[in-house]
């Protein structure tokens, strides 16, 4: 557990909505990916909806290419 991080973040945002200090501080320590940020209302607006659920696996995506050290990435989905 002493290894385990939580970094808020927002999946809407480029560079996750960090400023690129952090975004380079986090990326520098960070070897592994888990993201679980999703939109599960299911009648939401389809622009809000694909902005989290498609756009927003597709910068975290980007953002760990940019820094290139995360050795393993995972996505959870909802599943609904």
């Amino acid at each position: 557990m002493s290894k385990l991080v939580s970094v808020i973040g927002d999946v809407c945002k480029s560079n996750l909505g960090m400023d690129a200090t952090s975004a380079t501080e986090i990326a520098k320590a960070v070897d592994v990916i888990v993201n679980s940020a999703a939109n599960t209302i299911l009648d939401e607006r389809y622009d809000v909806a694909l902005n989290t659920n498609t756009k927003g696996p597709s910068r975290l995506v980007s953002f760990a290419k940019k820094y290139k050290k995360p050795s393993l990435s995972v996505h959870v989905s909802t599943g609904k």
